[in-house]
């Protein structure tokens, strides 16, 4: 997936209501900011609705698209929520990862600078239960219990 791609597949923000519907977001407010040589650094939408709930905008310095996420705000703490998208420089997707409420959670696909995917892991609540990593050959391989456990920081019972 590149750039382009990616940009016709997102037809909207939604999240879910206290009734657990999914209802739109309608942003409003919105802000640039721009590095030092003037190149767009950031672009942020605010919800209308809850003033909670953002969209992030995220440029390199040399002015490429580097990423997307949705945000909210909880106790005075900005947390990824929703998809976050990263692009390499050449336009091609870098990864495409789940959060929810700042936690990684559900399927995150992480590829190649030439756009074939590396690995793919499920999380649940911020902890890699199952992957599989994808060589640039082809090969295919599951992560072990060992290397999930690095991604997400724990402890395993081979580690002191």
């Amino acid at each position: 997936m590149n750039k382009k791609q990616y940009a016709k597949t997102i037809t909207g923000y939604n999240k879910l209501n206290n009734d657990g519907v999914f209802v739109d977001i309608n942003f409003t407010s919105y802000e640039k900011i721009y590095y030092d040589n003037k190149q767009l650094k950031l672009e942020y939408f605010i919800s209308s609705d809850t003033q909670d709930v953002a969209l992030i905008q995220r440029y390199y310095k040399s002015g490429e698209f580097w990423f997307e996420s949705g945000v909210i705000v909880e106790d005075n703490k900005i947390q990824y929520n929703g998809l976050f998208v990263e692009f390499y420089k050449n336009e091609k997707c870098k990864s495409f990862l789940s959060y929810d409420k700042g936690k990684k959670h559900g399927k995150n696909w992480y590829f190649y600078k030439n756009g074939k995917s590396a690995v793919r892991i499920l999380f649940i609540d911020d902890i890699a239960v199952s992957g599989r990593f994808l060589k640039k050959n082809g090969a295919k391989y599951e992560l072990s219990q060992i290397q999930l456990d690095r991604l997400t920081k724990r402890k395993n019972k081979y580690e002191k």
